[in-house]
């Protein structure tokens, strides 16, 4: 009679741990398979929604309403930027500010034109890309001026 219930327990330990591989092996792949590649490798390479660094640079200064700046921000956050990334290195990526802040401002941003943001409104778009007390990246806003 022991064995008999010896050999029951052994049945239901091996059909849950089983079981339970069975839902780590479906899991684990479900997992794997939800993962996204970066948005910026499924964007084609001609995609204006995609960060092109020699057009954002041959922006630089203009106050065109249309400028292709403003499609690619989605991708340059995404993508390109870590946070506390440095000063210097969001410079290298988008070349000198259009305006650059004021040490004594409040909280000190890097300012790129990205042409008119809201079409009804006067003014141009500006992407700011604020910093941390250490000189870092910290947060970005898009404004209407």
């Amino acid at each position: 009679m022991s064995s008999r219930i010896d050999t029951n327990k052994r049945r239901v330990w091996i059909g849950g741990l089983g079981f339970a591989l069975i839902g780590l092996i479906f899991f684990g792949t479900l997992e794997y398979y939800k993962k996204e590649e970066p948005e910026s490798q499924s964007l084609s390479v001609d995609d204006p929604r995609r960060f092109n660094q020699a057009v954002w640079l041959a922006q630089q200064g203009s106050d065109a309403d249309e400028n292709p700046r403003k499609l690619m921000l989605e991708d340059l956050q995404k993508n390109h930027f870590k946070s506390g990334m440095p000063k210097a290195e969001i410079i290298q990526l988008l070349g000198t500010p259009d305006s650059p802040f004021q040490e004594d401002e409040e909280e000190p941003c890097l300012n790129y034109r990205i042409g008119k943001w809201v079409p009804a409104q006067e003014g141009e778009g500006v992407f700011r890309i604020c910093l941390n007390a250490s000189g870092g990246l910290d947060h970005f806003q898009i404004q209407q001026e």
